[in-house]
């Protein structure tokens, strides 16, 4: 699945609040808004994989196991923190659960693909 598709539905899924996307990003630093409930988790999320997916622009492919390896260690990491953070925790789930969500709901690992309004195929372009 292309990196910038898979954004553009994360930031669908969780909503505007958690996950704004600055639609004229030019690097992973640059992809979340300021304005995100857990701006700086959410940002080195999304930055970590789109550098860890290897991707240098939104049309690179992504891989759910690179998603999966990451949000696994970044969990790993925030449980055993001193006084660890429930509400990032259930946000690493949170997107965890999407991600497979999504994947599992495309037949092609490049694209996704949903019905559009109507029923019929579509596929939805990516922010960025």
């Amino acid at each position: 699945m292309e990196f910038g598709i898979y954004l553009h539905h994360l930031a669908e899924a969780l909503g505007e609040a958690q996950l704004p996307v600055n639609g004229r990003w030019q690097r992973a630093a640059e992809i979340v808004r300021a304005d995100a409930v857990h701006y700086p988790l959410v940002k080195k999320i999304v930055a970590d994989l789109y550098k860890r997916g290897r991707c240098s622009k939104p049309s690179d492919p992504i891989s759910i196991d690179a998603i999966l390896d990451y949000l696994g260690q970044l969990h790993y990491e925030l449980e055993t923190e001193p006084g660890n953070d429930l509400d990032a925790i259930e946000l690493v789930e949170r997107i965890g659960e999407i991600s497979v969500s999504l994947f599992s709901a495309s037949g092609d690992p490049k694209t996704l693909r949903r019905p559009d309004r109507d029923g019929t195929p579509g596929l939805r372009r990516p922010l960025g």
